[in-house]
């Protein structure tokens, strides 16, 4: 894939993770110029969690899904590495609104300004 197309293919997906996040109540921002900025790395913020990167990859290993087809969330661990969760985006959402006392994350409305 050209290099405009991949920036485009990853500038949708990330629209869509913060779109998606946001309708499930977890409010979420796109990062501007998608972490190229030195002072705010990532693809995306969720208010009050952190910050994330957006993979939009063709070659992830498809048993990855097929493995989550029996179970409801994969540890996984490499060599000399600190051990991956990975889990569907349905419970990800369920157990990140439960992040908080006070349940779901308000709405966001894209004002949000950083500090």
């Amino acid at each position: 894939m050209s290099g405009r197309k991949s920036k485009d293919k990853g500038y949708r997906f990330e629209n869509r993770m913060v779109n998606d996040l946001n309708a499930a109540g977890i409010r979420a921002r796109r990062i501007p110029l998608s972490g190229a900025d030195p002072h705010e790395k990532g693809d995306i913020e969720i208010m009050d969690f952190g910050l994330c990167e957006a993979k939009n990859w063709e070659s992830i290993g498809a048993y990855l899904w097929d493995w989550l087809d029996d179970y409801k969330v994969l540890f996984l661990k490499r060599n000399f590495r600190e051990p991956l969760v990975v889990m569907n985006f349905e419970d990800w959402t369920m157990l990140m609104r439960s992040y908080t006392e006070d349940g779901p994350f308000p709405v966001y409305d894209h004002s949000f300004a950083p500090p």
